[in-house]
């Protein structure tokens, strides 16, 4: 099978040797097109990129939908790696509609693979039958916490990042950190788990 990496919401500067796809009709992407309703067949892309776009989706409905449409493109084993604002990035952008910290991905994910973090998977609210989405959290990371040059922020803000790879709890979403993205890599699985 050929390599297929889409970048997804990729405005006028899409990902080198990816397809660009963004809903407005910039010059340089590929085809224009909306996440939840995404052109390609089934199973067709082992990478797909969103930078800076899932923010931008209401919860309730259109992430939902992307995240199935997403899952549904992707191949066994195919990696999605995309990255939002941290917290509430609304009051600064008006188009952001949704904010993210670090469990907000658990709203997205099937329920065992919730369970399989360590969380109660029924305190999270139904949004779609578990066996639409086929995705498991790989890897997140909190990048640039805080832009700043004075050395004792920037190493209070290497600490946060190394302590979130490793806290799965939610006190750190209650924390007051301003700025900087949370990237997160999930994979599609090859079964899914019953």
């Amino acid at each position: 099978m050929n390599k297929v990496t889409i970048d997804i919401g990729c405005g006028d500067n899409p990902r080198d040797g990816a397809i660009g796809v963004d809903i407005r009709p910039y010059e340089s992407c590929d085809i224009q097109a909306d996440v939840c309703n995404l052109p390609f067949e089934n199973e067709s892309a082992n990478q797909i990129y969103a930078s800076q776009l899932l923010e931008h989706l209401n919860g309730e409905e259109q992430l939902p939908r992307a995240f199935k449409e997403i899952s549904r493109v992707l191949e066994p084993n195919g990696e999605f790696i995309f990255d939002v604002p941290f917290g509430r990035t609304w009051q600064a952008d008006p188009t952001h509609q949704t904010q993210w910290y670090f469990k907000t991905i658990l709203y997205f994910l099937p329920r065992d693979e919730v369970a399989r973090l360590g969380w109660d998977p029924t305190i999270f609210p139904d949004y779609y039958e578990s066996d639409e989405i086929s995705l498991e959290l790989v890897e997140r990371d909190a990048v640039a916490w805080l832009d700043v040059d004075w050395l004792p922020l920037r190493a209070f803000s290497f600490l946060v990042r190394q302590a979130s790879k490793i806290i799965t709890t939610d006190r750190w979403d209650g924390l007051p950190l301003g700025g900087g993205n949370l990237t997160f890599r999930l994979r599609k699985r090859t079964e899914v788990v019953e």
